[in-house]
């Protein structure tokens, strides 16, 4: 299905906005990988058993997060077909510069496609959620569509390279402590807004945007 978000940006000219920055809905995080607000995802009554308080991961996200533990964004990572693997990142940093303290903040990845080899699952390196120099073996993890991935927002990581036909779309949540607020990853300082509403695709026009 063809994505509004790209078409706008194509037809108001904002290639180079989107390869700069980004706007604050709608990233590119490499080469043919989005990164995509989708409110309805965090608010809808059809999708309450994703973002609700009883959504299979929430026993786990409160028993390591707490009982008041918030769900704080959601979206969707869209790997297309030849997309670049991503450089190591972890999402978040430490909250102190030299005590070890429990997790803060963690992402549920949930893919909607099954995850295979072929079509660029994402790849972690254990306990580097403790150290970020961790000299451990990368683990790249498959899934089934609907499954749940549940990783500490601090732990190095990166997407592999979509080699497959299809599109890889994948559902992701960041749930944190009360207190924590994330001031780097959507900051409305470091990226554009993208005009709403978001121009209609032509129902005649047949381009894969």
């Amino acid at each position: 299905r063809a994505c509004p978000r790209r078409y706008t940006v194509a037809q108001l000219g904002l290639g180079d906005e989107l390869d700069g920055a980004g706007f604050t809905r709608f990233k590119l995080r490499d080469r043919g990988r989005y990164d995509m607000a989708v409110p309805a995802l965090a608010s809808a009554p059809a999708f309450a058993w994703l973002h609700g308080p009883d959504a299979p991961w929430m026993p786990l996200v409160r028993a390591l997060l707490g009982a008041a533990a918030r769900l704080c964004h959601v979206g969707v990572m869209l790997s297309l077909p030849g997309s670049a693997p991503q450089q190591w990142h972890s999402d978040g940093p430490h909250m102190h510069h030299s005590q070890q303290l429990g997790p803060h903040a963690l992402n549920v990845f949930v893919p909607l496609v099954a995850l295979t080899p072929a079509n660029g699952p994402t790849e972690f390196v254990p306990t580097t959620h403790l150290h970020w120099d961790a000299d451990e073996r990368p683990v790249c993890l498959t899934a089934d569509a609907g499954d749940a991935i549940l990783f500490d927002y601090r732990t190095k990581h990166r997407g592999l390279a979509n080699r497959g036909a299809e599109p890889r779309p994948l559902v992701y949540l960041t749930y944190g402590q009360p207190w924590w607020v994330d001031a780097y990853n959507f900051s409305a300082e470091r990226y554009h807004e993208l005009p709403e509403p978001l121009l209609a695709r032509p129902a005649a026009r047949d381009e894969r945007l």
